[in-house]
């Protein structure tokens, strides 16, 4: 006789949604320890990125692959309705009908995200928890879950070495993010990772395309199977608020995150490192979804909260990180 089953949707979102509700899949098998936890899931994002984080969560069963909003939910629709535009109606639902248990994954952030900006006291729940909550259940621990294979520590061990990039004091520096509105500018960036190479470390920037002309080590184009497996030998990790912040926390290395418009109690909580962000440098951070400054007619106010974080913070704490690793 067929195991019962769980289906879980998601396609929406990126890297980062899919490592931190890893935590899910653990609650739900420990929940349902008989049921078979089947993920639907599109191919689309950054090539298949989504599907590559999960094809190393040990908690997921099977995978089924699906075209973006193939497998929206009613819910999903009307949630993205209601807060971003209309959703193209569910055209494969049969997955869905079978399983015994149903679990939308799409848009509990946005509803939660939504509602606290209205709410004197803010956002007060992380991300994982509010996933956890909406799937029902509480695993043992709500560390995020990504099993890395023997075979790809060796190739990145490999990489690593025939790049010249061993040593104690690598540090990955995250370029880019998918929303631009969260990025830092590339000149402050650069002058991160030159304070970096003076204080003795070597800097390395991470990113699909982007590399510094002058010389700096960088790592182009690599999948997320690739990437966590380096990151893990890294010393630490700088990056803005994307799928790198939350790749580097997910394998135990240090990230000093950095935070402007998106608040940092969401997406840091359970990652060793530091959290800097611009709240109390500008009254209107974190505005995530508001973007006040967007309204200005100068584009000189627009996203000042990013560069308001002093590149002399950011290698400060990441030294602190590194000594005391």
């Amino acid at each position: 006789m067929a195991k019962r089953t769980v289906a879980v949707v998601r396609q929406l979102g990126g890297i980062g949604d899919v490592i931190a509700m890893s935590c899910v899949y653990r609650g739900l098998k420990e929940q349902y320890p008989d049921y078979r936890i089947q993920l639907l899931c599109g191919r689309v994002y950054l090539g298949g990125a989504l599907l590559d984080v999960a094809e190393h969560n040990p908690f997921i069963d099977e995978i089924h692959v699906v075209e973006p909003y193939d497998a929206t939910t009613e819910e999903t629709r009307k949630v993205w309705a209601k807060y971003f535009a209309n959703c193209p109606h569910l055209e494969d639902e049969l997955i869905w009908q079978k399983a015994e248990i149903k679990i939308d994954l799409n848009c509990a952030c946005v509803e939660y995200e939504w509602r606290a900006m209205l709410e004197p006291s803010g956002i007060v729940k992380p991300r994982y928890q509010i996933w956890c909550d909406r799937a029902g259940v509480v695993p043992s621990t709500y560390a995020p879950v990504y099993r890395i294979r023997k075979d790809e520590q060796s190739h990145a061990d490999t990489f690593l070495r025939e790049k010249g990039l061993e040593g104690p004091k690598l540090v990955g520096v995250g370029v880019s993010s998918c929303d631009s509105k969260r990025a830092m500018g590339i000149g402050r960036l650069h002058t991160v990772c030159e304070m970096l190479r003076e204080s003795g470390c070597t800097p390395v920037t991470i990113d699909p395309t982007f590399k510094f002309d002058d010389g700096t080590p960088y790592i182009i184009g690599k999948r997320v199977s690739e990437l966590m497996p380096i990151m893990a030998r890294m010393a630490a990790v700088v990056t803005v608020d994307s799928g790198l912040l939350h790749m580097a926390g997910t394998v135990g290395t240090p990230v000093i995150g950095l935070f402007g418009p998106t608040d940092y109690k969401m997406r840091m909580g359970m990652y060793r490192g530091s959290a800097l962000d611009s709240r109390r440098l500008m009254p209107c951070a974190p505005c995530w979804y508001q973007y006040h400054c967007l309204k200005s007619g100068s584009l000189n106010d627009q996203f000042k909260c990013m560069n308001k974080i002093k590149p002399e913070i950011i290698v400060e704490e990441t030294l602190r990180w590194i000594d005391n690793s």
